[in-house]
């Protein structure tokens, strides 16, 4: 027997819905690389957080690496082995580094495309608090796992997590596409 099946109604269903080819440039060459893209997002304010994390973030990238970079990171990177040096603040220091310019944009990237609805939806306490907790929270499971290791660990990925987590679960039918080329 033949049944027909409606392709948009099975799209639907399945959770899938194709959009077509992305209408911004921007967001053409998001999508080329591999990255998501963010199709329904309904912004109220400027992420003025957002903006100033990410501009610290290239400064002190910039300042990493006009030095020796390698001794910017062990001296401002978190090491399990030795977590309580310059009075903890590597909990926080560890946050801006970045071990180079593709993990910069990276998380850049995540950060601004995720983090500007969160920071819509949060007060400005909330969402540090969330940012930050994530990350200290993973740097403390990271010690606790990784043994005493003197490796530094570096980077704002565990805080952007925790944005993620927040927005999957606070905005649930926002719809994110990939590109994909057969």
């Amino acid at each position: 027997a033949f049944s027909y099946k409606d392709p948009k109604q099975e799209q639907e269903r399945s959770g899938f819905i194709t959009q077509g080819w992305p209408k911004k440039p921007s967001h053409f060459i998001a999508g080329a690389l591999g990255l998501p893209i963010e199709r329904n997002s309904r912004k109220i304010k400027h992420p003025l957080t957002i903006y100033s994390f990410i501009t610290l973030f290239i400064i002190i990238h910039f300042l990493g690496t006009s030095t020796n970079h390698v001794a910017f990171v062990e001296t401002w990177g978190f090491i399990a082995k030795d977590f309580q040096r310059s009075f903890f603040l590597t909990f926080i220091t560890s946050f801006f580094l970045h071990g180079s310019w593709f993990h910069l944009i990276g998380n850049a990237y995540y950060f601004y495309v995720f983090g500007d609805d969160v920071e819509d939806d949060m007060d400005l306490f909330s969402f540090l608090s969330l940012l930050m907790g994530g990350h200290v929270f993973a740097i403390i499971l990271h010690g606790f796992l990784a043994g005493r290791t003197d490796v530094p660990l570096i980077g704002a990925s565990a805080g952007i997590s925790a944005l993620l987590g927040y927005y999957m679960i606070r905005f649930p039918k926002r719809q994110i596409s990939y590109m994909i080329f057969f």
